[in-house]
């Protein structure tokens, strides 16, 4: 039976959320390893439903906690990041040497291209179409350049869903109420949207639309007919029933869980056509007037304006209309595609998928020979032999053979450096007599250098 641990934040962040889903709604999630975020406390209502599951601990420094967390893991799951301090303790490079699988379901826009923990994650989930095609590129753009990418392979997804159950439908019939939720803001920049919802409400002053903040990130000059509520409501479906018709005219967003918690609870959505929010599935998208590079931590990425002539136009033309049809199809959309049991039966499915595929099975058909990919190809057959797991430190071996940049015998050899090597610098030197009497490595001597040359 498939265990995986999953490790990522409790707290009351997006994040947060998706983290309890994934332990509450996965039985294949053994346990669920959840640093202190840095600003926030663990948020009870995601910790209590599956306590049997968490282990709590410092994002620093509780290297006994991390290590014992491990033990008996076919594969580790994070959502964007690993999340404990990696200069105390890596988390992906202490995983390849116990032999434990990596996955991460990245956020397209924090993804950052050129760390070591994200070049050796094993495999990705796209939660978007967008994503996919982001990483699907970058995977090609860091292949070409020679650089390290152990998930070239294993690219996996292109959606998110939602929990059904918790967010039950009721039926809209008019578009009375209006509904923007700013949340946090989104940052600094302001990505849900806000000035330009403050805009297009100007235009429309005699049309009443709510908006629900957890604080004061949004323009100080809003107009009178958007009536700010700053309430903190205890539960995502608590909000949704506030209004009819979801507004998110967002700047970018890595999955926008709004767009499609909304549906699931009746309300049909008006967002910014650009991706990903363009991928929810909803008819009333509102062109976008600009797009330029904005830096997010130091990453340039897109940042699009919807236009708020256009945004208000559309807020006119459907206030007090009937919305019935619009209010079911957007539960039906949900319900075909995005029911998140679904996603997470085949995350499940993707993940075993994942650790039996064979790397040049993937991409030998696109010529590629990279002297990277023969790299962590053997250092993967030493860490499979450190963990005496010799089946695998087998598999390794031969397909390093497949993009060796020596000659056959010459591989051998270097196959035994770097096998002295990393043994070095796990403070474990390397038995040279004991590898070479193994019966597998025998084998493999024999059935693919010795035999193949004759």
């Amino acid at each position: 039976m498939l265990k995986v641990g999953l490790v990522g934040w409790g707290a009351a962040t997006g994040n947060g959320g998706m983290n309890f889903d994934i332990a509450r709604l996965s039985p294949w999630i053994d346990k669920w390893l959840c640093p202190k975020h840095p600003h926030l406390d663990w948020h009870q209502p995601y910790i209590k439903p599956v306590s049997d599951k968490v282990i709590c601990c410092d994002r620093e420094n509780d290297l006994g906690v991390y290590n014992d967390f491990l033990d008996g893991l076919d594969a580790v799951l994070y959502v964007e990041h690993p999340y404990l301090d990696l200069t105390s303790f890596d988390l992906v490079d202490v995983c390849k040497r116990r032999g434990i699988f990596t996955v991460c379901i990245p956020m397209w826009e924090w993804w950052p291209e050129r760390k070591h923990w994200s070049q050796r994650t094993d495999m990705v989930w796209c939660v978007t179409k967008y994503t996919r095609l982001y990483m699907e590129s970058l995977a090609k753009y860091l292949d070409y350049r020679c650089d390290d990418c152990a998930w070239y392979h294993r690219i996996y997804g292109d959606r998110w869903g939602v929990d059904l159950e918790q967010f039950s439908f009721v039926e809209r019939k008019q578009a009375e109420r209006l509904l923007f939720i700013n949340g946090n803001g989104g940052g600094k920049s302001r990505r849900k949207g806000s000035e330009v919802l403050a805009i297009a409400a100007s235009y429309i002053p005699d049309v009443k639309i709510l908006m629900l903040t957890q604080n004061d990130n949004y323009p100080t000059e809003m107009p009178e007919n958007v009536i700010v509520d700053s309430t903190n409501y205890p539960s995502k479906t608590e909000i949704f029933q506030k209004g009819d018709v979801l507004i998110a005219p967002s700047h970018w967003e890595g999955l926008g869980h709004q767009l499609y918690e909304a549906q699931a609870s009746g309300l049909p959505v008006i967002t910014t056509d650009g991706p990903p929010m363009n991928e929810c599935g909803t008819d009333w998208l509102v062109p976008v007037s600009e797009r330029y590079p904005y830096i997010l931590s130091g990453k340039q990425i897109p940042k699009v304006i919807a236009d708020p002539e256009k945004l208000a136009n559309l807020l006119r033309s459907i206030q007090g209309c009937d919305i019935i049809q619009e209010s079911r199809e957007a539960r039906s959309r949900m319900e075909s595609k995005y029911n998140l049991k679904e996603v997470l039966l085949d995350l499940k499915n993707a993940i075993q998928n994942g650790m039996q595929v064979s790397i040049l099975g993937k991409v030998g058909n696109l010529g590629i020979r990279s002297t990277v990919l023969y790299e962590n190809l053997v250092k993967d057959a030493w860490y499979a032999y450190d963990n005496r797991n010799f089946s695998k430190m087998v598999m390794c071996l031969t397909q390093s053979l497949q993009c060796s940049p020596f000659l056959k015998i010459e591989t051998v050899t270097d196959w035994l450096d770097t096998f002295m090597k990393l043994s070095v610098e796990s403070g474990k030197p390397l038995d040279t007599y004991s590898l070479t009497r193994l019966s597998e490595w025998k084998d493999t001597i024999r059935n693919q250098i010795l035999e193949s040359n004759t």
